[in-house]
């Protein structure tokens, strides 16, 4: 006797479906409770780069910030709040060669390339570039655009991240950010 496959399959389909929309399911109930103000990021000073990624201005200072670069996880309670979760922050001490390392890695998610090795940290080590520009040129690079991944990158400390926490170093404090967009944010 041989046992009919349809249901089975369906089934089993159904059973992976639902294992593979858990994270996401959650991520959404996450992102429709209320937020407190503390919680929400003014995206009006920021400056849109590609298709939905935003970075921040530098702080105002002679210093290099950390930067913590943040990936888009979805859409809030309104098109105009966007959720973002904690990636990496990018330390202002870190040697120029590794910043460019883990900034390849966490926003076009591979390793550096022997290019990328070649012409960014020597710019960064004579001050060509500013750590900032870096992040930006690899946001608008092709490559980027193509993940078609959205990030939002802050400089901290900033005015923009008050929360104390995070200004010491402790990215537990990060387990998301909303941020409010302006109206026309996107060219």
């Amino acid at each position: 006797m041989t046992v009919p496959m349809q249901p089975f399959i369906a089934e089993t389909m159904r059973l992976i479906t639902e294992a593979l929309r858990a994270p996401h399911d959650r991520a959404l109930a996450e992102a429709s409770e209320p937020l407190s103000a503390d919680h929400i990021l003014d995206g009006s000073m920021a400056e849109a780069v590609n298709d939905g990624s935003l970075i921040f201005p530098n702080p105002e200072g002679d210093s290099e910030p950390d930067w913590c670069v943040l990936s888009h996880s979805n859409v809030g309670r309104s098109n105009e709040l966007q959720a973002y979760r904690f990636c990496r922050r990018l330390r202002a001490d870190m040697k120029p060669e590794e910043f460019v390392e883990k900034a390849y890695e966490v926003i076009l998610g591979r390793r550096i390339d022997a290019e990328g090795r070649r012409i960014y940290p020597p710019q960064l080590e004579k001050n060509v570039l500013t750590k900032r520009k870096v992040l930006k040129i690899l946001l608008q690079s092709q490559e980027a655009r193509n993940l078609k991944a959205r990030f939002l990158v802050v400089p901290e400390p900033s005015s923009w991240l008050s929360n104390l926490r995070v200004a010491a170093g402790d990215d537990s404090s990060f387990p998301a950010l909303t941020v409010k967009l302006p109206q026309q944010p996107f060219p």
